[in-house]
Order: C-alpha cells, then sequence, then structure tokens
C-alpha cells in the first residue's frame, strides 16, 4: 500500500514557515528503511526539488553537500516534521544547531536537545 501526502509546513504555533511538499511513501509501512517517491519540496514558491526519489536505508549514515542556501536544511526539516509520510515508527532527532564538543553521543545530544524543548 502507498501513503501519498501533500503538506504546508507551519509550526506548533501556526507559523508558517513557507515550506510546501509532497511525496509518496513507497517502502513497506513497517520497513525500518524509508522510500519516499515522487518527492517535491518548495521553498517560498521556489522548487528545491521536484519529483525526485528519497531513500534512505536503515543502518546506513547520510552527508548533504551543497552551496548555503540551496535546501538541505529545508529538506531536513521537512523530514523531521514529517511533512511526507514516514511512518510513525521511525525515530527521528533533528540538530539544527551546533553543539559544543562533549563525550555523549549524538543520539544523546539529540534526546536531550528534544526533551528541552518539549519542556519550554
Amino acid at each position: 500500500s502507498q501513503l501519498s501526502l501533500a503538506k504546508s509546513a507551519t509550526s506548533a504555533e501556526g507559523e508558517e514557515h513557507g515550506r510546501s511538499t509532497t511525496g509518496v511513501l513507497a517502502s513497506h509501512p513497517q520497513s525500518r528503511d524509508i522510500q519516499i517517491d515522487s518527492f517535491t519540496l518548495l521553498f517560498h514558491g521556489h522548487e528545491l526539488l521536484s519529483d525526485t526519489r528519497l531513500e534512505l536505508n536503515f543502518g546506513r549514515r547520510y552527508g548533504l553537500l551543497g552551496l548555503n542556501g540551496c535546501g538541505k536544511s529545508c529538506m531536513l526539516q521537512a523530514l523531521a516534521n514529517r511533512e511526507v509520510p514516514i511512518p510513525e515508527h521511525i525515530d527521528m532527532y533533528l540538530l539544527d544547531k551546533e553543539m559544543p564538543a562533549s563525550d555523549k553521543t549524538a543520539l544523546q545530544v539529540g534526546r536531550r536537545q528534544q526533551q528541552q524543548s518539549m519542556a519550554a
């Protein structure tokens, strides 16, 4: 079965982010991998991605390379906010600011940041 979603991004406070996404979940809903077909990402009407395939496989690490302002953070925010159909059993943490060096893992820092933002 396929899930499709078209969504405009708004924050919990209802603030418009200027982001619009569409996509179809192509992977099995219980899979640990994410496959989104027909993924389109617009930011204030500017097309960043058009009808592309996004595939993230469990256990792999990914890096995003691109010029400043090309949409790397915009895409990560859209994924973290589940603006495309990502199964609920998949946990996501977006660290959207630089963190000071520590002995903690990225996951530990992400969980702590999430707990702090939920407490605020």
